[in-house]
């Protein structure tokens, strides 16, 4: 008997769903709201891509700015390996930047 139950309800459930979508399928108001929201989403990623490059630009610049920064230093530092660790952070920090 509970098997019955359940066999009942994925029927009605059925039903539910296949007028509901054909309801909606026909429906102009949603389909403009459909092909809205579509649109929308769309240009909402085009402008995340774009300000991602734009960032990625940005740092690509400032890193470069900061190498030239850093490589200019040398001779301000009386410890060799202060300045060597110095390099090599900022070195791995551009390799990912630059990734």
């Amino acid at each position: 008997m509970a098997g019955g139950g359940n066999f009942i309800g994925r029927v009605m459930q059925y039903l539910v769903n296949e007028l509901l979508v054909d309801r909606l399928a026909n429906n102009q108001a949603f389909q403009r709201f459909a092909v809205r929201s579509s649109r929308a989403v769309e240009e909402m990623a085009q402008k995340g891509l774009q300000t991602k490059e734009e960032l990625t630009r940005n740092l690509k610049g400032y890193s470069e700015a900061f190498g030239e920064e850093v490589s200019g230093l040398q001779s301000g530092y009386c410890c060799e390996i202060w300045f060597s660790c110095i390099v090599m952070s900022f070195t791995s920090m551009r390799q990912r930047i630059l990734a």
